[in-house]
């Protein structure tokens, strides 16, 4: 068995038989990968709090044939400040989205990454009066970076969401959470 390192944020969990979880990391050195965190749901599991939406951490990986195993997490930044505020978690939650739909498995987009957990940062401070400028900066930055769109144009508000779904071919469920709890 290999074993080797990840700079991770998870961006999605699946349950998967009786005590495991599929979680999808999206890594500085690999990219956007799916592991498997063995025993994650058990009561005890010393994981489970540490491979949290959002958590920025290390982990230790071993190969295997089906999925890759988390054998060892070491938890850097969990980011309290954006799991205690509704508003934050739902920006939160379509930065999450916007990566999973926009970046393929196992491409590595380093700057990307740096970008993605500077804004996971900006979120959790106390302030949250300009998550909406954040949220359309990273999109903008993420379309540039990943070859959308070149430098030199610049989209905001309706027409980068609609440029975003024309992308991905798919509508960005995380906005009808924004707005449902903006309108609130």
């Amino acid at each position: 068995m290999r074993l080797y390192k990840a700079t991770s944020i998870v961006i999605k969990r699946i349950n998967y038989s009786e005590a495991d979880k599929i979680v999808t990391i999206f890594t500085k050195e690999y990219g956007k990968i799916r592991i498997l965190a063995k025993g994650i749901r058990k009561i005890h599991s010393r994981k489970a709090s540490q491979l949290e939406l959002f958590s920025f951490v290390q982990l230790s990986l071993a190969k295997s044939k089906f999925l890759d195993i988390v054998t060892e997490v070491e938890a850097y930044e969990l980011f309290p400040k954006i799991r205690n505020n509704l508003k934050t978690v739902a920006y939160a939650y379509e930065l999450i989205e916007i990566i999973d739909k926009l970046c393929p498995e196992q491409e590595v987009h380093k700057k990307l990454f740096d970008l993605f957990l500077e804004t996971l940062r900006a979120l959790n401070k106390e302030d949250d009066k300009d998550n909406a400028l954040l949220l359309e900066k990273f999109k903008l930055q993420a379309i540039w970076n990943l070859g959308f769109l070149p430098y030199d144009q610049v989209l905001v508000g309706n027409s980068l969401d609609r440029f975003l779904e024309s992308i991905t071919e798919r509508s960005i469920k995380s906005k009808k959470l924004i707005n449902k709890i903006l309108d609130s």
